[in-house]
């Protein structure tokens, strides 16, 4: 990573955050004086929010550039034999040196759902790819699993509890009620296609390439089940409980307002907010960067200093995701939580891979398959916000 390239990004977010602020304070007092804002000054200021969000992105992408291992450096660290045998798999549909290593004891090649599993390297490659690029991955609890579904048990009830002497007699404790949640593994598949012409250029990483296509597949559904998911054949999203959730209600014309999304942060309950976040669409994000407190004049939101330091607003840490919902009539656009304690990912280890000619000549298919759910484990640790 270039520090240079750091510091000049860093140095460009805070110079934006400063104009966004004393453009916004300018469309403030316009409004107080004259009853509506310049259409000069709306633009202006539209327009360094949509910097602000660039700059982020920049920071952003030079994080993720670093972290994405690269092929040949993890192989050095795993089964070479399998890689060379899954490799000419990839590009020849030469399964043999994958079933010798098999037969051998050398490798658990076979997914269950047809194919092989992927090479260690591969694996990691598309993992990291998914685990930097995923907020909900970055927030939530996960859980690895090698069977199909995961039980989660919570406590519910009172449990007595206090000091006694060594001697002293213990006074019979009542017993809470334990729940159990089942959370099931969905199959999610990627089918990237080449010809074999392109398989056959040596100049081209087919790992690599097909590690990068099915990354990006599996990352924007997992992004969207997990926010929206209906949980049927995919992960329950945490927008999906509707009633089970507390919503705040926020009566406005489309607009947020301070007071509301400082009574979004009181609402949720002291165990939960020291470790809580904010998730939002970047218009919602957009709207809350020019929010100020009636009783300071601050503003609520502030920028992170660094790639890797988010954004706050009332000094949480706040995340956009354009899977979440966009302000409108009765539905909600804001979270506030504890995701660790609120949402649980599960995976099942392996990711596998069927090599596919013929279905679609004169192309190559690789149907690859993985499986993962999610759910949320505790409501409690959930806030919402709705117009």
């Amino acid at each position: 990573m270039q520090l240079s390239e750091i510091k000049e990004n860093v140095n460009k977010l805070n110079k934006d955050w400063r104009e966004l602020k004393e453009t916004n304070d300018q469309r403030l007092r316009q409004l107080e004086n004259k009853g509506s804002a310049d259409p000069l000054t709306v633009n202006k200021l539209d327009k360094i929010n949509n910097d602000l969000d660039e700059q982020k992105s920049r920071l952003r992408r030079i994080e993720l550039r670093d972290a994405r291992p690269a092929i040949s450096e993890t192989n050095s660290r795993m089964n070479c034999e399998y890689k060379e045998a899954f490799t000419s798999y990839l590009r020849k549909g030469n399964d043999a040196g994958i079933s010798n290593l098999s037969k051998k004891g050398l490798s658990s090649s076979s997914g269950s759902e047809g194919g092989y599993l992927v090479d260690n390297a591969m694996y990691k490659v598309i993992a990291t790819d998914i685990e930097s690029n995923s907020i909900m991955r970055k927030l939530a609890s996960i859980q690895e699993i090698s069977t199909d579904s995961f039980d989660v048990l919570s406590g519910e009830g009172q449990f007595d509890s206090g000091w006694v002497a060594e001697s002293d007699t213990r006074k019979e404790t009542q017993s809470g009620d334990f729940n159990k949640q089942n959370i099931k593994v969905h199959e999610i598949y990627a089918q990237p296609k080449v010809t074999q012409k392109l398989i056959d250029d040596a100049k081209i990483d087919i790992s690599k390439w097909v590690s990068e296509q099915v990354a990006e597949r599996f990352l924007a559904a997992e992004n969207h089940s997990f926010i929206n998911g209906d949980g049927i054949n995919k992960p329950k999203g945490i927008l999906a409980h509707g009633n089970n959730i507390e919503a705040l209600k926020v009566q406005s014309d489309g607009k947020v307002d301070a007071d509301s999304i400082v009574k979004l942060y009181y609402s949720l309950d002291v165990k939960y907010s020291g470790n809580a976040s904010f998730l939002m669409h970047r218009d919602m994000l957009q709207q809350i960067r020019l929010l100020k407190s009636k009783e300071t004049g601050q503003y609520l939101w502030n920028p992170g200093i660094d790639s890797s330091a988010p954004d706050t607003l009332l000094g949480v840490p706040v995340y956009e995701s354009p899977d979440m919902p966009t302000p409108k009539k009765d539905a909600p656009f804001l979270i506030l939580a504890d995701f660790k304690s609120a949402y649980m990912i599960v995976d099942r280890a392996g990711i596998s891979l069927m090599r596919d000619p013929f279905t679609e000549k004169p192309f190559v298919k690789f149907y690859t398959t993985k499986r993962v759910g999610g759910d949320i484990i505790n409501s409690k640790a959930v806030k919402i916000l709705k117009l």
